[in-house]
């Protein structure tokens, strides 16, 4: 709730009490009364969610009803997978104190175990976990992880792994959706771009800008993500979440478990092989199967929750469309 100082002063000074109170004294009372003195916007602002990111979400979600209501001999395993990455100073942000108590942190966050894991309903999928130490950069994770490392950690452990006819569930960062032709045609000079052109026996004409050169690329490039070739092969599908939408996918519950575990048990003199270690202990000790089964339920409500929403939604953007129709 936001109140004008010049409110307050109108009600103090009125007629109906008759008092004459100074603007200091005000201030005063509203900050003991846990007002805070902010700057104020200038107009109301709300986000609305773009049609295509709905309608991504709402495609993933008929997808997975669709593979629920098959017979169980038709139905595909749902498998989640996902990467994430924990720092070696990664500890506990409160602690109980005493008088005169004094705990100081260690600076910094410290160097990163970058990490990969897949899960399933019955418990984490066995001979899927990697974790490597990420090089000195900066960025986050995802600047650790590019499109020849998934794919090996793909078809080396994850592949050899799952059970027939899997559907495996993954978001939609750009090294999961590298495609066969994994070139960036924008990066690309444009010579280059004629080039690939003729290899692939794509007629182009001397007076084309490189627009144009981009346009008649874009066409042919095949931009089916490796990982949905190298899974259907076996015979399983691929099915990428839509973006913005981590809540969708149950292994990122995982991570904040897991994490949470090497948090309580770090101390200053925990080395960095010692986090991964605790690390690999919270993964065996606490992603039990009556755990993972838990955290699929949990997100199969939220499927639900949107799919009901999504529904509603588009009944009344309808509604208003014709509301606003002049026939």
């Amino acid at each position: 709730m936001a109140i004008y100082l010049a409110d307050w002063s109108t009600i103090l000074t009125n007629d109906t009490f008759g008092l004459e109170v100074h603007e200091r004294t005000i201030q005063r009372h509203l900050k003991r009364m846990g007002f805070c003195w902010l700057r104020t916007k200038n107009r109301p602002r709300s986000l609305r969610e773009k049609a295509e990111v709905r309608q991504q979400r709402h495609d993933d979600l008929y997808e997975l009803r669709r593979n629920r209501q098959r017979p169980p001999d038709e139905r595909y395993q749902v498998i989640y997978l996902d990467e994430s990455f924990l720092h070696h100073h990664h500890g506990g942000q409160y602690s109980w104190f005493s008088d005169h108590d004094f705990v100081e942190r260690m600076s910094g966050k410290g160097r990163r175990w970058c990490f990969m894991h897949a899960m399933q309903k019955t418990g984490r999928l066995a001979g899927t976990f990697l974790a490597f130490a990420a090089k000195h950069g900066k960025g986050d994770d995802h600047a650790q992880f590019d499109g020849a490392r998934v794919q090996h950690w793909f078809t080396a452990q994850l592949l050899r792994n799952v059970p027939p006819r899997s559907l495996l569930i993954l978001d939609r960062c750009p090294f999961h959706t590298v495609g066969r032709d994994a070139v960036v045609p924008s990066q690309m000079k444009k010579g280059d771009l004629r080039q690939w052109l003729t290899e692939r026996g794509i007629a182009w004409e001397e007076q084309w800008l490189r627009a144009r050169l981009l346009e008649e690329m874009d066409r042919y490039r095949d931009k089916k993500p490796m990982v949905e070739i190298l899974a259907e092969a076996q015979g399983h599908k691929v099915l990428f979440l839509p973006v913005h939408h981590p809540e969708l996918n149950p292994i990122e519950l995982v991570w904040a478990t897991v994490k949470h575990y090497c948090g309580t048990v770090f101390s200053n003199s925990t080395s960095f092989k010692e986090q991964r270690q605790h690390l690999e202990e919270s993964f065996t000790r606490d992603i039990t199967p009556e755990y993972c089964a838990k955290v699929y339920e949990h997100g199969q409500h939220i499927e639900e929750r949107y799919w009901t929403t999504d529904l509603i939604i588009d009944e009344d953007i309808e509604l208003e469309d014709d509301e606003g129709s002049p026939f």
